[in-house]
C-alpha cells in the first residue's frame, strides 16, 4: 500500500511558478474570483486559493455578493475584468445559482483558467491546446510525478459532472487510457471497478467504494471530499487503505492538487498575455 501524497508534488509546481514568475517579472500575475451566496465549503476553497496565491506571489481579488445581486450587475463586473490588463485570469465560483450560470461564458476564454466555459471545454474535447480543468489537470500531473502510466491501462470514472468526471475522462483518453465513466444509473458497477488498473472516484458520497470492489492492484484517486461530524471524508472507505496498491488521501490529496494546477493556469494567461511585453 503507498500513499499518493500530494504535498511534494504541488510543492515541485510552487517551486517551477516561483521561478516563470520571476523569468518575467513585468508585474505580479492577477486573478479574480466572483462568489455568489455564503456557502461554507466555497469560503473554505476560497480562502485557501487566497492564501496559497499569496505565498507564491499571485495577486487574487475577491468580489463576493448576496444571492439577491443582479445579473446585470455581475456582467459588468466581468466585462470589466475582461478589460483588465492587470487581471490575467477569472473565476466564477461554484456552486453557483442557476441563473448565474451562463455568467461562465461571459469570460474571456483566455481568462477562463476553470476551463468551464464552452471554448474551452470544446478545445479539451478536441485535443488542442488550451485550459484544462484543474481538478482533472491536478490528478495527471499527481500521476505523473509517482510516475503511474496510464497508456492501456482499464481506468474507471465514478461520477460524470462537468466540473470533474467529463473532463477527467477525456484527458485520461488523450493519455491513451481505456476508459469507462460510471454513474448513478450504471449496472454491474462492482464487476466494472473490480476489472480497473486505476479508479478514479468524483462522486461525492462519504465512503461510497468498500474493500471487496477493489483488489491488491487497484489503484484509487480519490476527488470526493464529505464533512461530517467536523471530520472530512472521501469516497474511498479508509478501511480500504490496506488492501490496496496505492490511493491518494483525503484530506492532502486531490485537494492541493487543485490548488496547484489553479495556479498553474493564472501564470500560464499571466505569460500568455504578457508575452514579448517584458525585459
Amino acid at each position: 500500500m503507498f500513499v499518493l501524497k500530494a504535498k511534494p508534488v504541488a510543492d515541485q509546481i510552487y517551486a517551477s511558478i516561483i521561478e516563470r514568475i520571476r523569468n518575467l517579472a513585468c508585474r505580479s500575475p492577477a486573478f479574480a474570483i466572483i462568489q455568489i451566496g455564503d456557502n461554507l465549503e466555497s469560503n473554505v476553497y476560497i480562502s485557501k486559493k487566497k492564501q496559497t496565491a499569496e505565498q507564491i506571489g499571485i495577486k487574487c481579488e475577491h468580489y463576493k455578493f448576496d444571492y439577491d445581486v443582479s445579473f446585470e450587475l455581475l456582467k459588468k463586473l466581468v466585462q470589466n475584468l475582461n478589460e483588465n490588463n492587470e487581471i490575467d485570469g477569472i473565476i466564477i465560483q461554484f456552486p453557483l445559482p442557476e441563473n448565474f450560470k451562463s455568467l461562465i461564458n461571459l469570460i474571456d476564454p483566455e481568462k477562463d483558467i476553470d476551463a468551464l466555459g464552452e471554448i474551452q471545454q470544446g478545445k479539451m474535447f478536441a485535443g488542442e491546446n488550451g485550459f484544462i480543468s484543474c481538478t482533472a489537470q491536478g490528478i495527471l500531473m499527481l500521476l505523473n510525478y509517482y510516475q503511474i502510466n496510464l497508456e492501456g491501462k482499464n481506468a474507471i470514472v465514478v461520477g460524470r459532472s462537468n466540473l470533474v468526471g467529463k473532463p477527467l475522462a477525456l484527458l485520461l483518453l488523450q493519455s491513451n487510457a481505456s476508459v469507462t465513466i460510471l454513474h448513478s444509473k450504471s449496472i454491474d458497477m462492482q464487476q466494472h471497478v473490480q476489472r480497473a488498473d486505476i479508479v478514479f472516484l468524483c462522486c461525492g458520497i462519504s465512503n461510497f467504494l468498500k474493500k471487496d470492489w477493489l483488489t491488491s492492484n487497484s489503484i484509487v484517486i480519490d476527488v470526493g471530499i464529505t464533512k461530517k461530524n467536523g471530520k472530512i471524508y472521501g469516497d474511498l472507505d479508509q478501511e480500504s487503505y490496506q488492501y490496496i496498491k496505492a490511493y491518494s488521501p483525503v484530506p492532502g490529496g486531490i485537494g492541493l492538487m487543485t490548488v496547484a494546477a489553479l495556479m498553474n493556469n493564472v501564470v500560464t494567461a499571466y505569460e500568455k498575455q504578457l508575452k514579448g511585453k517584458c525585459s
